[in-house]
């Protein structure tokens, strides 16, 4: 059952952490790619 069950872990934990990431820049990086601040249109 632990042989199944860590990796499903450990794959929502990745997916968590690479929702986080995106949501924070998104949300609070205004240097951010992937967000054009007023100031670069």
């Amino acid at each position: 059952m632990r042989r199944v069950l860590l990796p499903l872990i450990l794959t929502v934990v990745v997916l968590l952490a690479c929702y986080w990431a995106f949501a924070y820049v998104q949300s609070s990086w205004p240097t951010a790619p992937l967000k054009r601040t007023p100031e670069q249109n």
